[in-house]
């Protein structure tokens, strides 16, 4: 059996080494790496079969980002996040009452960005694809409309437990304003993840998919590198 740690590890390594490598590697004149904080707040639901219906719940999501601008209009980021995700009143025939259930994540996202920079350079816009490997840290359920989540989601729960990772893919828009060589601005981003994240019995050939909604405050922090 794998060790859960050690999966969990393997991609943080490879962005971590993705990231070095463009920092200490040749690059072109305009190459710049960057460090960054993203906080805000993210709207998330479920999605697929298995959910005949939810409705969306807020969350946090925290982030910190390596930027790396290899060209005048390219550049690409990595780093971590914590996201909370999850569906409020999710409902199933197979199962008795409405249930709540909130989800917090551990990304390692990776996204490519292309950079239109206006008004005299001051400022840049930029549309972005991007994926991320989720780690699933928790998983909590409670009764629609009660006060607290006293249950993490275990066998013997309304859904099940749930799925320990989840692949997700994500477009978005970026907006900073530029200081030099730091910017501060904020993007927006619509992602959806790949696999079944309530895997209780009688979810078999049925589907139950994240989707989030997240808007982001940014600060990039001074560039170091050739600039």
């Amino acid at each position: 059996m794998r060790h859960p740690l050690k999966a969990m590890l393997r991609p943080l390594r490879a962005a971590l080494v993705v990231a070095a490598v463009a920092a200490a590697g040749p690059s072109p004149a305009s190459a710049q790496v960057a460090f960054g904080l993203n906080v805000g707040p993210s709207l998330t639901n479920l999605s697929g079969s298995l959910i005949e219906s939810s409705e969306l719940t807020a969350g946090i999501y925290v982030g910190a980002t390596l930027w790396w601008q290899f060209s005048e209009r390219w550049a690409v980021e990595t780093g971590i996040n914590s996201v909370q995700m999850g569906a409020f009143s999710v409902e199933n025939a197979d199962v008795e009452g409405a249930w709540d259930v909130k989800t917090s994540f551990l990304q390692v996202p990776a996204r490519f960005l292309y950079l239109i920079p206006f008004a005299n350079d001051k400022w840049v816009f930029a549309p972005f694809l991007g994926a991320s490997y989720s780690f699933n840290g928790s998983c909590k359920i409670r009764e629609a409309g009660s006060p607290i989540f006293d249950d993490e989601c275990t066998e013997d729960t309304a859904f099940g437990p749930a799925s320990s990772t989840d692949f997700q893919y994500s477009i978005g828009l970026l907006l900073d304003r530029v200081f030099g060589s730091s910017a501060f601005g904020f993007d927006i981003r619509y992602g959806r993840g790949t696999k079944d994240v309530l895997l209780g019995p009688g979810s078999e050939g049925l589907t139950s998919k994240n989707t989030v909604l997240d808007i982001k405050f940014r600060i990039v922090f001074p560039h170091f590198g050739d600039s």
